[in-house]
């Protein structure tokens, strides 16, 4: 964290004091707030952030919503290990009964967890047998249709092109100035829907500063199976 450009910069404004390997609780009560790592998928760092008392989990981008996943390569995002990270999630939280995703305008169910990380073993084994089929990352992707038990997942859509990704890059630069930490491995997304008043406050005090640069270019991590593709390449990488 203290060779990131974003601290650097801000004399390490916003720089985590305390952090966790596995899991680590904050506060008691009905603010009890517990966070939990299982492994890479959107970047090497997504936590899990557990509100107890609203049986309510965030997931933060590594469960963005239904679709082909967002993977930050940049940032240590693996598809590799993508389903078996939520995997580990789905066995290692219990008593939560919703789940708070990146970036999705309703909640789903704790349940849609395990058909999430089903989806993604699935589209990781049809990625690498297209790759070893020697096609590329471009060739698959124009080939890719949803399974039909997977419908209403989105991930169909064209790369965006250059003015939608700089327009993104410009929002999420704005978005990430101002914010501060206190965990410094958790990944959440922007679009949060409402939640309980207490979880809300909870949240944003274990809220940290996104792991980007205001104002640089930032990397796009987008919902295509073209971006999956290439996050595959090539087969056996970890």
């Amino acid at each position: 964290m203290e060779k990131m450009d974003i601290f650097k910069q801000n004399n390490n404004r916003g720089m985590a004091k305390r952090t966790f390997k596995d899991k680590m609780t904050i506060g008691s009560g009905a603010d009890q707030i517990d966070l939990y790592y299982f492994g890479p998928g959107h970047t090497n760092g997504d936590a899990w952030v557990v509100f107890p008392a609203h049986r309510i989990v965030h997931s933060g981008d590594i469960f963005a919503g239904k679709g082909v996943p967002l993977i930050d390569g940049n940032n240590g995002g693996s598809m590799l290990h993508y389903s078996e990270s939520l995997m580990k999630a789905y066995n290692g939280i219990k008593n939560v009964d919703t789940i708070i995703n990146g970036h999705t305008p309703a909640n789903t169910a704790f349940a849609d967890l395990k058909e999430f990380a089903d989806f993604n073993k699935d589209l990781l084994t049809w990625a690498q047998g297209e790759l070893k089929a020697g096609k590329t990352p471009e060739q698959a992707a124009a080939e890719w249709k949803l399974p039909e038990k997977y419908k209403g997942y989105s991930g169909t859509e064209k790369l965006p092109n250059k003015t939608a990704r700089k327009q993104e890059n410009e929002r999420r630069a704005a978005a990430s100035e101002g914010t501060t930490s206190v965990v410094a491995t958790y990944s959440g997304g922007s679009g949060s829907p409402a939640r309980p008043t207490a979880a809300r406050k909870a949240s944003r005090r274990s809220r940290p500063t996104p792991c980007v640069t205001p104002g640089a270019p930032l990397p796009i991590a987008s919902d295509t199976p073209t971006y999956a593709m290439r996050r595959s390449l090539p087969v056996g990488w970890s």
